[in-house]
């Protein structure tokens, strides 16, 4: 388990920065609050939280729950490269244009679909992508992560 000090120090979220994506309902499914009162994060928390301090400094304009559910969405299987069980390379996000009544059509994103190729990945309308690689991610995962599950 990980403290409050060692997710901020992982993550580059400060203490008091957790403490306001938790009141904000950015942190609804990441972690546990202690006996203490000091909040208490998994391993798949602490490597959630990794991966959405990588999305914040890519997009700070993001929506910050977007931001949370999609690290939560990919945690599992930066964990599975990192302990070397079977993972897919990419979780990608495409964006497709819909046709709608008028022909003009509409423009939708962010659903994630797992590929070990980004050539495999071909559909009607596909206008952009945008991948994430998994296994790169992990090879820059600080230490902390790396850990042997208990």
């Amino acid at each position: 388990m990980f403290g409050s000090d060692e997710i901020a120090s992982l993550s580059g979220w400060s203490t008091d920065g957790l403490r306001d994506l938790r009141r904000r309902g950015s942190l609804d499914e990441i972690g546990k609050p202690g006996a203490d009162g000091d909040w208490r994060y998994s391993r798949r928390d602490a490597a959630a939280m990794w991966l959405a301090g990588i999305f914040h400094e890519r997009d700070r304009g993001a929506d910050l729950r977007h931001v949370f559910r999609q690290a939560e969405t990919l945690a599992d299987e930066l964990l599975a490269h990192l302990d070397g069980r079977p993972a897919k390379r990419f979780a990608v996000s495409t964006h497709v244009r819909h046709a709608d009544d008028e022909g003009i059509g509409r423009l939708t994103g962010w659903s994630v679909a797992w590929h070990d190729s980004l050539d495999a990945i071909d559909m009607p309308g596909l206008v952009a992508i945008e991948a994430i690689d998994l296994r790169s991610l992990a090879r820059l995962a600080p230490d902390p992560l790396r850990r042997a599950p208990a």
